[in-house]
């Protein structure tokens, strides 16, 4: 028995927009999309609306840097980076470059590209050989007028994921598609670069309209009817703005205004450490998530109700648009028990902000009711402490208590959601039962599916997987995919009750989901589990799935995840192969060489094997089966002091891994040195967890050494103490002189 390291981390694309001065229509990179009039072909009919749209953060999502449009002063030089890193600007043959030093970073000159918003923050990318953008380390702060370092709080060294250098910091992966439109990322992965495209920098009209060169042919022609140009709507229209206002991660290419969410991306839902228990966000994750979560979504108001969709701005002052529908009463101190001069908003106490990249505030947008009892037991921020500081969270919670007593059951079913999630995050099952009942009974559906992938781990157990599989195919899609994705977290083949749910996702409308049923059903499966028309759709699901994962080609774990699903399907050289490109994108991927190092043992190829997994111990020295296995392969090439290295540190990582006791011994007597062998094993008797093993440790020595005597006494204690057990153990029966019972 192994244990193959799952491996399944989400890719999430950032944006950092803001708004600006108007620029004329931008250059495209590549050769143009046909199908892309550009957003300047829609001025002549739509001037409003492009009036609107030219200042907007969409429209300066992306621009080139640092250009006339960019507020960055790059006259400072040696501004402060980090501890002791500068930036410097200069200026050659008409390229803008910028120069940096520091204690991670040799001397290195850079040409500037573009740079991503304006509203409070430019953060400028660099452009590498290879075709990558990378996202500079530091940004300039356009109210405060001065650069900052965005990783104060989190300083990344040049051999992590997310130094400015490496791939987390790649703008063509992480930033790119909500920056631009139609937006190609055109990674090789056999040459590991980026030919990347798009028709236009920023949002324009096209990423929220779709491609719109045939409407504005048709408007040329003077019969505009000839192409109608629909604008999105209801749920179709939150998916075209989710395709970029969530965390997620991207499962196709080519997603354009009026598609489905879920056929183009997997969403991050509140089960993962971004989010606070209680759904509020604790990393950057957009508004999408939030918003599911509010009464506004269930009750209609969508985000054109409250944004002029072009400018991005409210409609109204805060304080009018929410007095447009809720009552004036709320406007007066009966409601908000706070002084009138000056009056709080309703902002303040229903949407509180988060400051992302040091500098970045966003209001929350689930518009949830403030309650300081989250911040007592959970320690959630709540939106009181934001102006009352200094005040204890305990004394907020009872104030607030005291002044709407009739909200309180509304708070504490909040805060009893928030503890089942926090203990379900921890896998704790005491969380079950709320879990269930919130999967049913949650008001909104993010919270439903959220709670759906929470009862993942808990799959085998009846109740939970009865309620996983009494999802309705109707439900929200969020709910269907999320109940079809926790089923499928097994590391076995999908127990029989299982499987009709899963032949009914395959036939889903949603790649999503299509692809989760077909993860789950990658196992061989029993003769008759699929009729000939289900084995044709897991034939096209499993198609789909490897495009999901190869959607993301850059991403190590995306291979990691095939060499899983190459494994399972007992296709060893494709696992090999997947495992080894993971590796290449990132050497630092230790599940991957460790499950490398599993198929190269089976493979007989025990030399590359080893190094594998000493780079696994070196590094994740917790893993214990990796360290076991490891002197397992010495063993049998007789290397045993590596051996008695490698089994020590398999006890010092799990002093009761089964074996490792026995196996050190046994490399201590091969190595001759007995002594060292019976001292460790007289020593692990003391210890009840390791007592049995000990003894056997001790008979199996001695014999060894040709000790029979002694070897006969500790076989006799082991009788004593397991008589049970003794016809399980050859040399036993060997030292107390008895013959083996007959296997037939």
């Amino acid at each position: 028995m192994h244990i193959v390291i799952a491996l399944f981390l989400s890719c999430t694309l950032l944006i950092a927009c803001g708004d600006s001065k108007p620029q004329p229509t931008a250059t495209a990179q590549g050769d143009p999309n046909p199908q892309y009039a550009g957003s300047g072909a829609c001025q002549q009919c739509h001037a409003s609306q492009y009036k609107h749209w030219e200042t907007s953060a969409h429209a300066w999502a992306m621009k080139p840097s640092p250009g006339p449009h960019a507020k960055a002063d790059f006259s400072a030089k040696g501004f402060v980076w980090g501890e002791s890193s500068s930036a410097v600007h200069a200026e050659e043959s008409q390229r803008r470059t910028v120069t940096l030093t520091g204690p991670d970073t040799d001397p290195s000159t850079y040409e500037l590209a573009y740079f991503f918003g304006k509203q409070q923050m430019e953060q400028h990318l660099v452009m590498f050989p290879d075709g990558r953008l990378q996202a500079l380390p530091f940004a300039y702060d356009t109210v405060a007028m001065e650069w900052f370092d965005l990783f104060e709080d989190d300083p990344r060294g040049r051999d992590q994921w997310g130094h400015w250098k490496n791939p987390g910091m790649t703008a063509n992966s992480e930033c790119l598609y909500c920056h631009t439109t139609d937006y190609s990322k055109g990674y090789n992965l056999e040459t590991n670069t980026f030919e990347t495209t798009f028709s236009e920098l920023g949002v324009g009209c096209e990423a929220c309209h779709g491609p719109g060169q045939a409407h504005a042919t048709s408007a040329e022609s003077g019969d505009v009817s000839a192409v109608l140009y629909a604008t999105p709507t209801g749920e179709t229209l939150l998916d075209t703005c989710a395709s970029c206002h969530s965390l997620r991660r991207l499962i196709r290419e080519g997603f354009t205004a009026g598609d489905a969410l879920l056929d183009f991306f997997d969403p991050i839902l509140l089960d993962e450490p971004t989010y606070h228990p209680d759904g509020s966000v604790d990393a950057e994750a957009y508004e999408w998530s939030s918003y599911l979560q509010s009464r506004m979504y269930r009750e209609g108001v969508a985000c054109a109700d409250c944004h002029d969709s072009h400018s991005g701005e409210l409609l109204e002052p805060a304080a009018d648009l929410c007095l447009s529908c809720h009552e004036n009463s709320f406007a007066t101190q009966a409601h908000h028990h706070h002084p009138t001069e000056p009056a709080p908003m309703c902002v303040d106490c229903h949407m509180p902000t988060k400051v992302f990249m040091q500098r970045d505030s966003r209001r929350d947008h689930s518009f949830s009711l403030p309650n300081p009892q989250l911040t007592v037991e959970f320690g959630i921020p709540n939106a009181c402490s934001d102006c009352h500081a200094t005040e204890p969270s305990q004394r907020l919670a009872e104030t607030l208590a005291s002044w709407f007593p009739n909200t309180s059951a509304r708070r504490q079913q909040k805060r009893d959601t928030a503890r089942a999630f926090e203990q379900g995050r921890n896998r704790l099952p005491t969380s079950i039962p709320s879990l269930i009942g919130c999967l049913t009974d949650c008001d909104n559906p993010i919270s439903r599916a959220s709670a759906a992938k929470l009862l993942a781990p808990f799959a085998d157990r009846t109740e939970v997987s009865s309620a996983l599989l009494s999802v309705d195919p109707s439900e929200h899609s969020l709910v269907r995919n999320a109940s079809v994705w926790a089923v499928t977290q097994h590391h076995d083949a999908p127990p029989a009750d299982a499987l009709p749910a899963l032949r009914a996702a395959l036939s889903s409308d949603l790649n999503a989901i299509r692809d989760n049923a077909a993860w789950g059903l990658r196992f061989p499966l029993p003769e008759h589990a699929l009729t000939p028309e289900n084995s044709a759709e897991l034939a096209r699901a499993y198609e789909g799935w490897i495009k999901g994962q190869l959607a993301e080609a850059e991403d190590p774990e995306s291979h990691h995840n095939l060499g899983l699903f190459w494994h399972e399907r007992a296709d060893v050289d494709k696992a090999i192969a997947a495992y080894e490109t993971a590796i290449r994108l990132n050497p630092a991927m230790i599940p991957s060489h460790y499950n490398l190092a599993l198929l190269l043992v089976e493979e007989a190829r025990s030399e590359e094997a080893i190094a594998h997994l000493r780079l696994v111990v070196d590094n994740a020295p917790h893993l214990a089966e990796a360290a076991y296995r490891l002197g397992t392969l010495y063993a049998k090439q007789a290397q045993w002091r590596e051996a008695i290295s490698a089994f020590a540190n398999c006890m010092r990582s799990d002093s009761q891994y089964p074996g490792a006791l026995f196996a050190l011994a046994d490399a201590y007597v091969q190595y001759d040195e007995a002594g060292a062998a019976v001292y460790v094993l007289s020593s692990a008797l003391k210890h009840e967890e390791l007592h049995q093993e000990a003894l056997l440790g001790l008979v199996h020595v001695d014999l060894l050494a040709g000790d029979h005597d002694t070897a006969r006494e500790w076989a006799e204690l082991f009788a004593s103490e397991y008589p049970e057990e003794v016809q399980d153990y050859e040399f036993v029966l060997r030292a107390l002189g008895r013959t083996p019972r007959n296997p037939e």
